[in-house]
């Protein structure tokens, strides 16, 4: 059985290739940074 929302689900190569984790880091400092100006 497969599930209805990968029927035409395409896997593709990232396009960040290694810099997603760093990118990923930096939106969650970002993140907290922002959290703390607006307390």
């Amino acid at each position: 059985a497969t599930l209805s929302f990968v029927q035409r689900l395409a896997v593709v190569p990232a396009q960040m290739g290694t810099d997603a984790g760093l990118v990923g880091a930096a939106a969650a400092a970002l993140a907290k940074g922002a959290d703390r100006a607006t307390v």
